[in-house]
């Protein structure tokens, strides 16, 4: 989501909505994120930029504590399967999720609709409005 929000292809409506969903306050991130953008960025400004939109006052950051390492094993080891991989920052960004509560929005639906199934998370995109609920909170 964050890495879909900062592409010129993306239309000025869906970086609106994003703004909007931002501005309400109930984003979180995860350090996994920062992490994953700043492998990304090509040089010092882009890295600034990245600060700047997840400015805690914009997003919380989660902590990652112990008890996401564990979700994260449990989900791996869930959906292991032959010539089945899960990307390592999917599943981390899942587990922070899992740990404090949270559903995860992303624009990535490779890996997180089948983490969320295995860790009874909500999985919402946030353009294109499609949902996924396995929380059981919200059934």
């Amino acid at each position: 989501m964050w890495v879909e929000a900062r592409k010129s292809t993306t239309s000025q409506a869906d970086k609106d909505r994003f703004r909007a969903f931002l501005e309400s306050g109930q984003c979180r991130s995860s350090p996994v994120v920062r992490l994953e953008l700043y492998n990304g960025a090509r040089d010092e400004a882009e890295i600034r930029s990245v600060d700047e939109m997840l400015n805690p006052r914009v997003a919380e950051e989660l902590p990652l504590v112990a008890t996401v390492a564990q979700y994260a094993l449990d989900a791996l080891r869930a959906l292991a399967a032959p010539g089945t991989s899960v990307k390592l920052g999917d599943a981390l960004i899942a587990a922070t999720a899992k740990t404090h509560r949270w559903g995860v929005m992303s624009c990535d639906w490779n890996d997180f609709p089948a983490l969320v199934r295995a860790l009874g998370l909500d999985l919402f995109h946030p353009f294109d409005g499609r949902v996924l609920r396995y929380d059981p909170r919200y059934r």
